[in-house]
Parts: structure tokens; C-alpha cells; sequence
């Protein structure tokens, strides 16, 4: 990149500077400087251009380095997020991975619970199997046990018509 040609007047002098940068940012710097020079020129008793211009100079250069101190520090402070962004990715890729394993269990216990579901219902279908054959047997039972009585009753009924024929032929016999 070709530089740029700038005449600038800093305290009492004139100089011709080579810059990349443009003439409406060379003349800030410039102004800038010179500010700096005046002030130095305020601040001591005796004027010197030379003097002045040293302590313009070591004011430049103490804001300078204050400006790299703070620089430092922001870059410090800045990592800092970069670090805790770090720390909750990985934290967050943790817990995304227990979700994952949670959801897995999950499906496990609900294919888990299907299957329960059908053990269930077959095993109340044969329950209810049972439950009928029970109320079969029962009627089946109930039926027997209502013949069985009937049965005593004509036996009864024989017995009795027996003993009258027994006591009749012994009336008889008599």
C-alpha cells in the first residue's frame, strides 16, 4: 500500500510525515500531540520546547500504557465468559446426555408396561375363564346337590312306605 505525504505543524515545527493513514486521521493525531505539548507547557515554570515536549510525550506514553493495562484487563474479564460458556456447554452437553438415557429408560419402562398391560389382560381373561368354570361347577354342584335331595326325599318316602308295609305285614302276621 502506497503511504501518504502530510505536512503537520507539532509545537513550533513543521514536518513532513509518511502515513497509511488518511490526512483527516493524520491531523487528529496531530492535534492531538499538540494538545498534549500545550499542556505540558502549563504544567511547568520555565519553557522549554524540548522539555515540553518530553513530558507531552511521557503523558502520551503513560495513557498509552493505561490503555494497554486496560486492554489486558478486558481481554482478561472477556475470557472469563469464555471460560463459563465452556463450562455450561459442557454442563449442558451433560444434562442432554442424561436426557437421552432418560428417555431411553423411559421407552424401556413404557414398552416394560405395555407388555405388564398385556401379562394383565391375559391374566384377567383367564381369570374370567376360571370365574365361569367356577360358576359352572357351582350350578353343576347346586343341581347335583338339589337331585342328591330329592333322592333322600323318595328314599325317605320308601323307607317310610317300607316300614308301613313292614308293620302291616307284621299287623298281618299277627
Amino acid at each position: 500500500m502506497d503511504k501518504n505525504r502530510y505536512e503537520v505543524v507539532i509545537g513550533d515545527n513543521t514536518y513532513t510525515i509518511k502515513t497509511n493513514r488518511t490526512k483527516e486521521d493524520t491531523d487528529k493525531i496531530v492535534d492531538y500531540v499538540n494538545e498534549e505539548i500545550e499542556k505540558a507547557d502549563q504544567s511547568i515554570r520555565y519553557k522549554n520546547p524540548s522539555f515540553s515536549a518530553t513530558l507531552a510525550c511521557l503523558n502520551i506514553a503513560d495513557r498509552l500504557f493505561s490503555s494497554n493495562e486496560d486492554f489486558d484487563n478486558l481481554q482478561k474479564s472477556q475470557n472469563i465468559p469464555k471460560e463459563e460458556n465452556e463450562r455450561l456447554k459442557q454442563e449442558n452437553e451433560s444434562l442432554r446426555q442424561d436426557l437421552d438415557s432418560s428417555q431411553d429408560k423411559f421407552e424401556s419402562l413404557e414398552q416394560d408396561l405395555e407388555a405388564k398391560k398385556e401379562e394383565l389382560q391375559a391374566l384377567m381373561s383367564e381369570k374370567e375363564k376360571y370365574r365361569l368354570e367356577l360358576e359352572r361347577r357351582v350350578r353343576e354342584f347346586e343341581k347335583s346337590d338339589s337331585e342328591i335331595q330329592k333322592l333322600r326325599d323318595q328314599l325317605l318316602e320308601q323307607e317310610k312306605e317300607t316300614l308301613q308295609v313292614y308293620k302291616m305285614f307284621q299287623e298281618a302276621k299277627r
